[in-house]
């Protein structure tokens, strides 16, 4: 049945705000790569406005994401291999040399 299932696009809220988009097939899916560390590192080292997009006290949330943030993520062009994980920002980012849509393997 896992195979029929088709992707959903999932927003992630640091403290509140919605800082990126991710696919899943099923809400569990995408709630362990939230209470991935990979992801909160990840998160940390990425900065806009100045600041890091969390810390370690920050609280990550999961939901579905809103029509214009599933559009967002659809419109923004992926670089994923297989087994890749595609994450898109919703967020604008500090660092020149980083891309709207990063990976996390």
């Amino acid at each position: 049945m896992k195979d029929r299932l088709s992707l959903s696009i999932f927003t992630v809220e640091v403290d509140g705000k919605p800082v990126l988009t991710l696919e899943a097939r099923l809400y569990s899916e995408a709630e362990a790569i939230v209470a991935d560390e990979r992801l909160r590192a990840a998160l940390c080292a990425v900065k806009s406005g100045g600041e890091a997009l969390c810390d370690d006290c920050s609280i990550l949330r999961l939901r579905l994401a809103r029509p214009d943030e599933a559009k967002h993520y659809k419109m923004t062009p992926s670089e994923a291999m297989d087994g890749h994980l595609k994450l898109v920002y919703l967020v604008d980012l500090d660092e020149p040399g980083d891309t709207e849509a990063g990976e996390l393997s």
